[in-house]
């Protein structure tokens, strides 16, 4: 099942546009190369929240057609996404990271 996982992990960044999956240390590291400081960094949705995040687009994609029930879910499922990206977490590791950097003098 590997196989799978491997590909749905590619799919899902492409579909997504992620042009790199650095941790912090990895962004300190490619920060230093151009002369820039990290200043602030912050983690965002946790496990859970990908796992929902997933859940919620493939339901979507598979009801699409199903004009009535896609509507009533993208209702609900549009509000349980604004909390999930509004809510003040702090997290060691997450499936975000974002970072603020400023240049070195």
């Amino acid at each position: 099942l590997s196989f799978l996982g491997r590909f749905y992990s590619q799919l899902r960044n492409s579909q997504l546009s992620h042009f790199n999956l650095f941790n912090d240390s990895q962004w300190i590291r490619h920060l230093d190369k151009f002369s820039l400081q990290l200043v602030y960094k912050k983690y965002y949705l946790s496990k859970d929240d990908i796992y929902l995040w997933d859940k919620i687009c493939f339901f979507l994609r598979i009801t699409k057609p199903l004009v009535f029930i896609y509507n009533r879910l993208l209702q609900k499922y549009l509000a349980l996404a604004q909390k999930l990206l509004l809510q003040d977490e702090s997290l060691d590791s997450g499936a975000g990271l974002l970072v603020v950097a400023k240049k070195i003098k």
